[in-house]
């Protein structure tokens, strides 16, 4: 065996969820302190602590700084610098391997925090810009004032304004302060769903109407502003809808008359149904924010599924050449399998960009809980007990194992939430469970066999008058910075999309509930397929263009020891050049997708208007710009994704040569 230090796939795949997890803690510090926590899990470092740009320092920032043997890590994007990570190295030669994957996680945070940043500057744009905009209908209200300084000349612009409304969505309101008539247009009823005139207005009704939060925080200042002579206002406020919800109301008002001591006895103004507009400019900066991570996470995904299929086909080299009852062998085994669980954690990756497309299979739910929860213990605090019951026998459910992380992720993480300011206990259930019909009416499911996932806190709970309204997408009860409201509703998504059910119940002060039904399936999981020592091979001469050395020559030796004679190169350009000097030579051509100078794709190209009809295969680690069907239309004759195993690419290569057109 080489003695060599190698990269543990290990430690990559928990870096790799390093970075998938710090996009939803709240603040820098937590990011700060979950990294440092994460970190130390990789070798040859002794201490690991932080600086930020504001000042702040880790505990052991001041000690590290003063090691002979400090590395440090910027965070920085272009002009911009948000801190340092700070490892104190006490063997270089176990550290020097993931110092790449260091940087590239200080780069990610850097770009998180940009991202955040310039959610900020947008938010102070939009501040101002809303702020313009209420100054400018300010003005043209004292314009409307000043033509209306006659009696006549103001019955003439209340009858301008009547006929206006009626064309507009706005309603109109009128008030005699002496008398205490409250007039509503038909549109301010209609908006909130009654009918005209069902209800006499008045002012105690319009409180009324009024959610209760905002009768105390917002009546108060109605009221003021209502007596305040001369001075237009504008205030937003939550009102009762017939259906029993409550739309986003912005009213406007004006002073129009006063009495000889210059108390107001009039005032008229509009409401604004503004409840659509506001969600769709929330929806519209969290789609922004979920198209930059989804664009964050193609590129991860890109390097990772290099990385990890070189780990992959290297291991599969070595296991060729070590007895199966040497503990090497076994080593070796363990590396591969820890790699094939990264393959999964970039695909989990992917599918928080909504990259990749659901793929559900028979698993066993138990070794999936026992995963996630082992991941999460880093990142919950530990004032928090997690107990899980999972009981042998369960039910075998038809699921997508990714999307079963996403759950896990998400509801974990919120009853950790609930419970971060006095802790308490996360408790985590599996159950099988048998619905009759009764209980299928209650579930909405049909009666038969189903696996009850039940997430248990005893956090701070949830409104009963909230209640009905968790699932509902961009709707949080937690701080600004804290959610974005998404991740209930995402559950419920993938639930539903499982033919599943979902229930949740929750007491202020006691804690939350969380049920899901899966339906049982009576397929087994597949067993791990044993790779053939008959693997397909051949003696054809084969050109393989890869821009990253260590694939090309992994790649080489794989297809040398099936027989076949390789020809590598590292510059497509070259590779071009190469095929044409001599077009007969090669009697296939494997070349990756994301090349420097030229693609994939332009290189089949070449190759195919040099030599129309060589079999060629294209490899990606990801890319938005190519897939299976879009690599047929080009002419290529296969299509692979990395990472690959050995068989894959034998059998790949064998069926490109071998398939006539």
């Amino acid at each position: 065996m080489n003695a060599a230090v190698s990269l543990s796939a290990e430690i990559i795949g928990r870096i790799a969820l390093i970075q998938s997890i710090v996009f939803n803690l709240p603040d820098s510090t937590s990011i700060f302190r979950f990294v440092c926590r994460g970190l130390q899990i990789v070798p040859g470092t002794a201490r690991i602590s932080y600086c930020t740009h504001e000042g702040e320092r880790g505990k052991e920032a001041s000690c590290i700084e003063a090691s002979a043997s400090l590395h440090r890590f910027p965070l920085r994007l272009k002009e911009r610098n948000y801190g340092e990570l700070l490892i104190e190295v006490v063997d270089a030669s176990l550290f020097d391997p993931y110092q790449p994957y260091i940087e590239n996680l200080a780069f990610m945070l850097a770009v998180i925090f940009e991202e955040r940043r310039q959610s900020r500057l947008n938010k102070a744009h939009e501040e101002e810009l809303e702020q313009r905009v209420h100054e400018r209908t300010r003005e043209l209200q004292q314009e409307i004032e000043e033509r209306g300084k006659a009696q006549t000349a103001l019955k003439v612009s209340e009858e301008r304004l009547r006929l206006a409304m009626e064309a507009t969505q706005d309603g109109l309101w009128d008030l005699n302060r002496n008398t205490g008539d409250l007039f509503w247009s038909p549109r301010s009823y209609a908006m909130l769903g009654y009918t005209p005139g069902v209800f006499s207005m008045n002012l105690n009704k319009w409180k009324e109407l009024l959610h209760p939060e905002d009768q105390v925080a917002v009546w108060p200042e109605i009221q003021r502003k209502l007596e305040s002579p001369g001075q237009s206002f504008e205030i937003e406020y939550r009102c009762a809808a017939k259906e029993g919800t409550f739309r986003l109301v912005v009213t406007r008002g004006k002073p129009v008359e006063w009495d000889p001591q210059g108390h107001v006895i009039r005032v008229v103004g509009t409401h604004v149904d503004v409840t659509d507009r506001r969600t769709m400019e929330h929806r519209l900066q969290q789609s922004q924010k979920m198209e930059a991570m989804g664009t964050l996470a193609g590129g991860i995904a890109h390097d990772f599924n290099n990385i990890i299929g070189i780990i992959i086909g290297n291991a599969e080299l070595a296991l060729d050449d070590i007895r199966e009852w040497s503990p090497d062998h076994h080593y070796l085994g363990e590396i591969k399998k820890a790699s094939l669980r990264a393959k999964d954690v970039v695909r989990q990756l992917l599918s928080f960009g909504r990259r990749t497309e659901q793929s559900k299979r028979p698993v066993h739910i138990k070794a999936i809980v026992d995963e996630s929860l082992q991941l999460l213990r880093a990142s919950i605090p530990s004032t928090i007990e997690i107990r899980t019951h999972t009981p042998a026998d369960l039910n075998i459910i038809s699921a997508d194992p990714t999307q079963l992380h996403q759950i896990l992720i998400n509801l974990c993480t919120n009853a950790a939430h609930a419970m971060e300011n006095k802790g308490g206990t996360l408790d985590v259930g599996l159950s099988n469970l048998e619905l009759d019909e009764q209980g299928g009416r209650i579930y909405s499911l049909a009666p038969g066999s189903y696996l009850q996932l039940c997430v248990s806190d005893n956090g701070s709970g949830i409104d009963p008058r909230l209640i009905d309204r968790v699932f509902d997408p961009y709707f949080t009860t937690k701080e600004n910075g804290k959610g974005s409201g998404i991740g209930l509703s995402v559950v419920h998504g993938i639930v539903k999309n499982h033919d599943g059910a979902i229930s949740i119940a929750s007491e202020p002060g006691v804690g939350t509930t969380v049920r899901i039904l899966f339906p049982a399936v009576y397929d087994q999981p597949a067993m791990p397929v044993r790779i053939q020592d008959d693997l397909p091979a051949g003696n054809e001469r084969v050109l393989l263009v890869d821009d990253e050395k260590a694939i090309a020559d992994m790649g080489k030796l794989i297809l040398e020891r099936l027989g076949y004679e390789v020809v590598t190169r590292t510059d497509p350009v070259e590779a071009v050049a190469l095929f044409r000097a001599a077009p007969d030579r090669f009697q296939l051509v494997i070349t990756d997708m994301t090349m420097p100078g030229m693609t994939g794709a332009q290189l089949v190209a070449e190759i195919l208007n040099i030599r129309p009809g060589i079999p060629t295969v294209l490899c990606t680690g990801f890319s938005e710009k190519i897939n299976a069907q879009g690599a047929r239309d080009i002419g290529v004759r296969k299509y692979i994704e990395k990472p690959f195993s050995r068989l894959e690419l034998a059998l790949t290569v064998r069926r490109a040569i071998d398939e006539r057109r």
